[in-house]
């Protein structure tokens, strides 16, 4: 993308929560689940394991995005699996420490954020404005859409941004990641979301951050 001189690069959907080029000092917090829910995730990890051939023959039926439906193989009763997948109210954040979160451009004019609280090369991302798309070690996110959500009962801990989601599936397994980027509502601190979720060799991934600047 070529621009006009003196015209500033472009930030696309980010306008609005993103400063750049900049340097923040960020608190990291872990997304956790309750006890419960994580024992359930541990005993359906066990029995995923003890079912390895049943399980992928049976993930391999489903349709793209769809959720893998309840099967008494998964060593949960139908409720209990139910209680998992309703665990997104049982998220609670651990302070995880901190980072120096820096917002730069390329030479390209695609922003780059870096400073994530992942081993790289999951430390950092690009943003091309001009196509909505994420440039993450997972490949390439297209087209955020406008999100509100929020952890848990805390109403401070509700956000509203740009949210990319997208779903890998190969022979190992099937997850789904969840980037966002934007505001929490009640602070108008900014926040940088990362949720991965999925079943990989049999095992249950779970992988959640939050990451959050004064702006």
């Amino acid at each position: 993308m070529v621009h006009a001189a003196g015209a500033e690069p472009y930030l696309g959907k980010l306008i609005s929560y993103v400063d750049a080029p900049a340097a923040v000092d960020a608190q990291i917090q872990k997304i956790e689940y309750s006890p419960e829910i994580r024992s359930l995730t541990d005993k359906l990890t066990e029995n995923l394991e003890n079912n390895a051939e049943w399980f992928q023959q049976y993930s391999r039926q489903l349709a793209p995005g769809q959720r893998i439906p309840y099967h008494p193989n998964m060593g949960l009763t139908e409720s209990q699996y139910q209680q998992l997948l309703g665990g997104e109210e049982q998220k609670r954040l651990t302070p995880a420490g901190g980072t120096r979160l820096a917002f730069s451009w390329r030479d390209d004019d695609v922003l780059r954020i870096s400073g994530l609280p992942d081993e790289p090369p999951f430390d950092s991302l690009l943003y091309e404005g001009v196509s909505d798309s994420l440039i993450t070690s997972f490949g390439t996110i297209t087209k955020s859409v406008s999100a509100k959500g929020q952890l848990g009962d805390d109403t401070s801990l509700g956000w509203q941004g740009r949210l990319w989601t997208t779903e890998r599936t190969d022979d190992k397994g099937k997850i789904s990641i969840v980037y966002v980027i934007g505001d929490l509502t009640e602070t108008n601190r900014g926040v940088l979301i990362h949720e991965i979720k999925g079943v990989v060799n049999d095992v249950v991934v779970e992988h959640h951050y939050m990451v959050m600047w004064n702006k």
